[in-house]
């Protein structure tokens, strides 16, 4: 069995897809074989009568993968909301032992797997007794934290960090994503230090604002470039 971490955040539209994707198109360069996942996603698009993954059709055009669709997302509801909410509203249901086997299918086959979560560690899959978390614990693989780099920051970091362990959750490190390099915010240029005395869990990168990329359109832009640079993405290749 190959490498494998579950991305996760601190809260929905943290840059999660963006931290994948680009982490994705990273190892690719380097001739890595690696792969990634949106085991279960809402808020996808519709396309005629199919429905469209943008998070795995992002990693598509990203690293440029030739895996159709269906080989990156098992689960995959229109709507909006929790995945759980979403399921129930399109009458259908996740099943957890398909959904694990999906994800430890993918972490046989590949060198490097990456699987990402949907909203923060605790948002429900399958009502509310399956979380986030409960998937992660299941695959027993570390975790990768992406958060944001502004006010309010610290609080949600240090309890999603608080929540991961008190789980049994190993965590590989945090990454910072949208931080603005010019920013006058002294919350924001001092949060990356505070994170990590108040953690104990080291910054793996910070990743700037990438105005140009945009997950909804499926544009990648520079983002593997910029992934490259900013994240100490070699310490992944590691137990």
């Amino acid at each position: 069995m190959g490498l494998g971490y579950f991305i996760t955040g601190t809260d929905t539209g943290i840059g999660k897809t963006v931290v994948t994707a680009g982490l994705l198109g990273v190892f690719h360069k380097h001739k890595i074989d690696a792969v990634a996942l949106k085991p279960i996603q809402s808020g996808s698009k519709k396309e005629g009568h199919t429905l469209i993954s943008p998070d795995a059709y992002f990693y598509q055009r990203t690293a440029r993968l030739s895996y159709s669709l269906e080989d990156l997302n098992l689960y995959n509801f229109q709507a909006p909301v929790s995945p759980s909410l979403a399921a129930e509203l399109a009458g259908q249901s996740v099943e957890v032992p398909r959904l694990i086997d999906f994800c430890n299918q993918a972490c046989q086959k590949h060198q490097v797997t990456l699987i990402e979560g949907v909203g923060g560690i605790a948002a429900p899959l399958i009502s509310t007794y399956f979380l986030v978390a409960d998937l992660a614990l299941a695959l027993k693989l570390p975790l990768l934290i992406v958060t944001r780099p502004n006010l309010g920051t610290l609080n949600h970091t240090f309890l999603t960090v608080k929540y991961a362990r008190s789980r049994g959750l190993v965590i590989k490190g945090l990454i910072i994503n949208g931080f603005r390099q010019n920013t006058k915010d002294i919350a924001e240029k001092t949060n990356p230090q505070y994170m990590t005395e108040m953690t104990g869990v080291s910054i793996l990168g910070i990743v700037p604002y990438l105005e140009k990329v945009n997950v909804e359109k499926g544009q990648p832009a520079n983002l593997v470039e910029e992934i490259e640079k900013c994240i100490n993405w070699q310490v992944l290749l590691k137990d």
